[in-house]
């Protein structure tokens, strides 16, 4: 093995604790701070712990508690508002069959977010109770809004006859 240079020979001795640097600091007591140092930091740090919670609530930090319920009520409901939507409810085809005005455009665009079968029963459901002019309204915007749909005759029969009119 190579011989190492003096200073790591010395640096070696020194954490070794055979060098007399090593041995001096061996000899000294440990001394610390003394207790009554440390009792003035634990008793200052208390003070400034006890001042902070006295004087958040006089500074106004009461509103966090009822936001956070106000907030959560609201995320509650809105999720119970999404979630509470049925959709085999007939709410749809009230509005569409209560229809005696020109809007029905906008009527079936909205009945069309559920699926278009949903759609074509309650345009049928116009036909059986004789409210052709109106189902002819709506079979024709459903036409548009859903123009690759292949409609099922024989599912529907009270369509075909709106459909060779059209």
């Amino acid at each position: 093995m190579a011989e190492q240079p003096p200073s790591d020979t010395e640096f070696e001795n020194y954490l070794a604790g055979k060098s007399p640097l090593s041995k001096a600091y061996q000899q000294t007591p440990e001394t610390g701070p003394g207790p009554h140092i440390d009792n003035a930091i634990l008793n200052a740090a208390r003070d400034e712990v006890s001042k902070k919670h006295s004087s958040a609530s006089s500074k106004g930090y009461n509103w966090y508690v009822p936001m956070a319920l106000a907030a959560s009520i609201f995320v509650a409901v809105g999720v119970i508002r999404i979630y509470s939507t049925n959709p085999d409810s007939d709410s749809d085809s009230e509005q569409i069959a209560g229809n005696t005005d020109n809007t029905s455009q906008s009527d079936i665009t909205a009945a069309g977010k559920s699926s278009p079968e949903r759609v074509l029963d309650k345009i049928s459901k116009l036909v059986e109770q004789s409210e052709t002019e109106l189902a002819a309204e709506q079979y024709q915007a459903f036409v548009e809004l859903f123009p690759d749909y292949k409609i099922d005759f024989n599912k529907y029969p009270n369509l075909k006859s709106l459909a060779q009119s059209q």
